[in-house]
């Protein structure tokens, strides 16, 4: 058998606004239980969530918060990468480099 707590917990898992009416309705709980479970389920033994609450109308409506990787943050710089030093030619990259030189200043003295 499954608890009222249980039921509200399904129905808010939905990211969406509800009233504590509705809320109440769909689960077949009264207004006051569905109002005290919803403090509940900020309790870490309940799922320790975050309850949004925002008056629309001419009442409130309660959701539970999107966990925050689901949430649109913007995205954090990526760190900027260290410009690493060059690394010295060797000897045998030297050498090509004379030759090349070389060659080049031959071609063009013609």
């Amino acid at each position: 058998m499954d608890r009222l707590i249980d039921r509200v917990r399904k129905l808010m898992l939905d990211h969406q606004f509800h009233t504590l009416d509705y809320v109440a309705t769909m689960t077949g709980g009264k207004l006051d239980s569905v109002s005290s479970l919803m403090r509940q389920l900020r309790d870490k033994k309940h799922g320790g969530f975050t309850i949004e609450k925002k008056y629309v109308g001419d009442s409130w409506v309660y959701r539970i918060a999107p966990p925050p990787e689901i949430q649109c943050k913007p995205t954090p710089a990526a760190p900027k990468a260290k410009r690493s030093a060059k690394p010295k030619p060797t000897d045998a990259q030297k050498i090509a480099r004379l030759i090349m030189a070389d060659v080049l200043a031959r071609m063009t003295a013609k």
